[in-house]
């Protein structure tokens, strides 16, 4: 039998090591545009049309503005404190993610490069962040969001992600699952989020009594983007079922709440359903890797 090769774009080069699975990296790019995807257009336009008319301009910049600055200091730092050599047992050391050679090389995890990981995580640093935002809109001037990006992205996130998410983490260590970023990344932006508006204080009142968005119809596109790229599983090599079974779960908890609040006010609101939507489906997200389909 005479011996085989592989077609010219199948052999391994200096632009395909061995080691490197061209699927594996292509859909990793793909999952991480997708989540990219939620961030800038999708909360971006969300951001800038749920808000008074006033506060369209700095509110979708608010999210725009973080997705770009936590690009800076995920390369610059981020990164290696989050997934690179150990200094504490919750923190990572801090240093570039910008060498050709490390980008180059394997990632820590999977069968494609570096960059590809780095790309793919910092587009989750980026979202939680923005989902912070959230919590601030018509509260915070931009100048101090300016600093506060930075700041909980090197304080608060990295510690979360080196812990969870990094093998030489503690709680990754201990058995700790944290499924879709339950933990990382919902629940931290969402106690950041409280923890934040409480500190920053309420709006004025005569914006608490009345709240309009500015458009509507971009309101509901910004949050058709968002749970879309909620309910695509970023494992769906993994988990075959998941698709299915977190958008069934999410409609159902999004029908209860509609119902609800129909029921409580006699009145449908599209803001309602915009609220409903995301929080519907991050709600079985957390324990979700725990649970058990029968």
């Amino acid at each position: 039998m005479g011996s085989f090769h592989l077609p010219s774009n199948l052999a391994p080069s200096e632009a395909s090591p061995e080691w490197m699975n061209k699927a594996d990296n292509a859909w990793q790019m793909v999952a991480a545009t997708l989540v990219g995807i939620q961030s800038v257009p999708g909360l971006v336009i969300l951001y800038g049309s749920i808000v008074k008319k006033k506060w369209a301009v700095n509110s979708a910049f608010m999210a725009l503005y973080a997705f770009a600055a936590v690009l800076v200091c995920w390369v610059g730092w981020g990164y290696q404190m989050s997934f690179g050599k150990n200094m504490v047992h919750f923190l990572g050391r801090p240093d570039v993610a910008l060498d050709q050679k490390f980008l180059l090389d394997q990632a820590f995890a999977g069968l494609f490069p570096s960059a590809t990981m780095v790309f793919f995580q910092f587009c989750f640093a980026a979202i939680t962040l923005i989902l912070i935002a959230g919590a601030l809109l018509g509260r915070m001037n931009f100048h101090a969001w300016m600093l506060f990006v930075p700041l909980w992205l090197t304080f608060s996130y990295t510690i979360g992600a080196f812990s969870l998410w990094c093998p030489d983490g503690f709680l990754f260590k201990a058995g700790v699952m944290d499924y879709s970023g339950g933990y990382v990344i919902h629940l931290s932006s969402g106690v950041a989020g409280f923890t934040a508006a409480y500190w920053v204080g309420p709006r004025l009142n005569k914006d608490r009594e009345r709240f309009p968005p500015n458009n509507i119809l971009l309101m509901l596109a910004g949050a058709g983007l968002l749970w879309m790229g909620l309910v695509v599983p970023l494992r769906l090599s993994e988990e075959d079922m998941q698709v299915g079974d977190d958008a069934i779960h999410g409609e159902e908890a999004y029908a209860l709440w509609g119902d609800g609040e129909r029921f409580e006010n006699s009145k449908h609101n599209s803001v309602f359903d915009v609220e409903e939507l995301p929080s519907s489906t991050l709600m079985p997200k957390t324990g979700r890797g725990e649970v058990q389909m029968t």
